[in-house]
C-alpha cells in the first residue's frame, strides 16, 4: 500500500481488525467460501474441472473443524486490516 500511495502525499495508517462469520455447519461454510468469496470459488472452478474439488473440499471442512470457535454454530474469526489515508494539504 506504501508503495502503492508513495508521492501522492498521502499518510497511511493501518488498524487491525476482525469480524466473526457464521455458517451453520462445515459444509455450509465450504459452500460460502467458494461461492461467494472470488479467489476461493475461481480456485473451485478450475480444481472441479481437473479433478482435484474433492481434495480441496476435503481440505476446506478440516480447516473449518479445526477453526471453529461454537458448539451450536460455526464460527471463526475472519481478521483483516483497515488502511485510512489522509491527503496533506
Amino acid at each position: 500500500m506504501r508503495e502503492l500511495f508513495e508521492g501522492t502525499g498521502v499518510d497511511l495508517e493501518f488498524r487491525r481488525a476482525e469480524v466473526m462469520l457464521n455458517a451453520p455447519s462445515e459444509a455450509g461454510a465450504v459452500e460460502l467460501y467458494t461461492t461467494k468469496f472470488g479467489p476461493v470459488a475461481a480456485t473451485r472452478q478450475a480444481t472441479e474441472a481437473d479433478g482435484r474439488w474433492p481434495a480441496l473440499r476435503d481440505a476446506l471442512t478440516s480447516f473449518f473443524e479445526r477453526h471453529s470457535t461454537r458448539d451450536d454454530r460455526l464460527a471463526w474469526p475472519a481478521p483483516y486490516i483497515i488502511v485510512t489515508g489522509r491527503k496533506h494539504r
